[in-house]
């Protein structure tokens, strides 16, 4: 048996570049902001994409997630996730480091 890569099951198995949230606090995040499809979401730290493949969700599929990443590999490893898991329509990945702006 096969599942697809949902956000929760993603968050289970992906490899911890750093330190992650886990679905019972993400679902407080989106709770909180109220996200909806539609939103629009600015994440400052990209990590490593547990939190940015669930906002995606939320959103989807007419919202989008924008999230930057200061350290460059860590930024282009979850662009790839993203883009291997079917969100690269609702969620842009840059690498940026927003606390210098």
């Amino acid at each position: 048996l096969l599942l697809a890569p949902t956000p929760d099951l993603w968050s289970l198995v992906l490899r911890h570049r750093t330190q992650i949230l886990y679905i019972a606090d993400i679902s407080m995040v989106c709770m909180y902001l109220e996200l909806c499809p539609g939103a629009v979401v600015l994440e400052s730290g990209t990590g490593s994409g547990s939190l940015t493949h669930s906002l995606a969700r939320a959103v989807a599929p007419s919202g989008h997630v924008y999230s930057f990443e200061h350290h460059l590999e860590r930024a282009n490893e979850a662009a790839a996730e993203v883009r291997s898991n079917g969100l690269a329509s609702c969620v842009t990945i840059r690498h940026r480091d927003v606390e210098g702006c």
